[in-house]
Parts: structure tokens; C-alpha cells; sequence
């Protein structure tokens, strides 16, 4: 379905009916939970981008975890 577009633009996309680009820009800025869509015939885990994150996470080895876990690290926020 994305055609070779990143999901998160398609995703955003998805809101232009709604919402202005500065409405969005502002929105995805909050968090990537307003990136997500109730599209008939696709796969739940590409409704979002926290379900893409999620799906992809749950891929991963337990040491592949671990190493993202320790790459994650960010002193002070």
C-alpha cells in the first residue's frame, strides 16, 4: 500500500483532510501516537507507527533487544 512512501508521511498524510500541515506538523511534534489510521484491509501492526515500532521490536532476538536497550541510553532526558 505505501508504494515505496515512508508510512509516517502516508500516515500524516492521512490527516490533510481534517487538519493543515501546521495542525499535523504540531500534532506529530506531541507524539508519534497521533500517526495512526483505521484503514479496512490493512495489517493492524502498519495502523501506526508505535504498531510498526512494536512489531519490529518483537522480531528481535533477546540480544538484539539488549543491544538497542544499552544504544537507547540518553543521560539527562
Amino acid at each position: 500500500m505505501a508504494q515505496g512512501m515512508p508510512l509516517a508521511i502516508l500516515l500524516a498524510a492521512a490527516w490533510m483532510e481534517v487538519l493543515s500541515p501546521a495542525e499535523i506538523a504540531e500534532q506529530v511534534e506531541r507524539g508519534p501516537d497521533f500517526l495512526e489510521v483505521d484503514w479496512r484491509g490493512v495489517e493492524p501492526r502498519h495502523r501506526s507507527i508505535l504498531a510498526v515500532f512494536d512489531a519490529s521490536w518483537r522480531m528481535l532476538a533477546a540480544d538484539e533487544r539488549e543491544a538497542f536497550k544499552r544504544l537507547s541510553v540518553f543521560r539527562g532526558g
